[in-house]
């Protein structure tokens, strides 16, 4: 393993449109000892010749660079595949449509440095509408010192926090602690955050820091950056619930862990389906819950009572409001 090295392993499939700027950002980092993994996912326009234009510059640099392809499996398949060839220290994942800030890993690097102890740290990352390339806000708002996140495995595993890959940066002594294979759930449709992080998380804190260390777009196009219509609520909700459910039993979790996160998602329908679907929504979705969760009088308070009504009835429900 090299001395603080850090492995930034980037899942590319037809990115063309995006990835210069992302690569632009690689060129212009002020920290110098990046071993780049590129795993092209079956690209079938230009991203691979784009890459492999960027590879002497990149390699001018002194970065040290790993080109993959595979065929098309899906972004959690290719960093899959991406992980098992890090050798650095210190490791990243972020997609290429978006992009760093040029000391972006220097920050985070000298983070973990100062901080042995810290298995992975966050950084603050600013949200920009593709097309206008108008800025869309922070992730966290009114955030100014580093800290520990509290709860943030419960948070992750019941998607009540954000995880933008971008962001984050893991110690891979301590992910290979959790995760000696080096394995993770592959699914098609879904991405490789939860996978990545959830195991960290299970036993190690997240620290986060104030500072802004990149840019994440919002794709018209994009299944989980934007979910316009209720269809895709309910779609993205299906693939993340199958994501956390066997990225934890992967984990060993036990049934009361995992009927917990049933209930949650569950939940997410069935609200979701009040708040943007029609009546027949409702109520499939209310049938759909009803022999998984355990409240079943909240249940039908939350089919009745108004929305601002019924979030004071929240805290009768232990896997909703914890």
């Amino acid at each position: 393993m090299n001395d603080n090295r850090v492995s930034v392993v980037v899942p590319c499939y037809n990115v063309e449109a995006y990835i210069r700027r992302f690569l632009d950002s690689l060129l212009a980092q002020t920290y110098k000892k990046l071993e780049i993994v590129f795993v092209n996912d079956g690209s079938t326009d230009q991203t691979g010749e784009l890459i492999k234009e960027y590879i002497p510059l990149l390699e001018n640099e002194g970065y040290k660079i790993v080109y993959l392809e595979q065929e098309n499996g899906g972004q959690s398949a290719a960093i899959n595949a991406g992980i098992k060839l890090a050798s650095g220290k210190f490791m990243t994942w972020p997609d290429p449509d978006d992009w760093l800030t040029p000391d972006s890993i220097e920050k985070r690097v000298h983070f973990l440095m100062a901080h042995p102890e810290v298995a992975m740290v966050r950084c603050n990352i600013e949200k920009v509408q593709d097309g206008t390339m108008g800025s869309l806000g922070l992730f966290e708002r009114n955030f100014e010192q580093a800290g520990h996140i509290t709860d943030f495995y419960e948070k992750l595993k019941k998607v009540k926090t954000w995880f933008a890959p971008l962001a984050y940066m893991v110690r891979m002594s301590h992910f290979d602690a959790v995760n000696p294979g080096r394995d993770i759930y592959t699914c098609r449709k879904g991405g490789q955050n939860l996978q990545m992080l959830l195991p960290l998380a299970r036993k190690f804190p997240c620290w986060q820091m104030p500072d802004v260390l990149g840019y994440y777009l919002i794709r018209g196009n994009s299944h989980s950056r934007n979910q316009n219509t209720f269809a895709d609520r309910i779609a993205y909700k299906d693939v993340t619930e199958d994501v956390v459910i066997n990225t934890l039993i992967r984990m060993g979790a036990d049934k009361a862990e995992l009927k917990c996160i049933e209930q949650q998602f569950a939940w997410k329908r069935v609200l979701d389906a009040k708040r943007h679907g029609t009546w027949p929504d409702v109520w499939f979705y209310a049938r759909k819950a009803w022999p998984i969760v355990d409240e079943k009088i909240v249940l039908i308070l939350a089919l009745f009572l108004p929305r601002f009504v019924f979030r004071f009835f929240k805290k009768m429900i232990p896997c909703v409001s914890k």
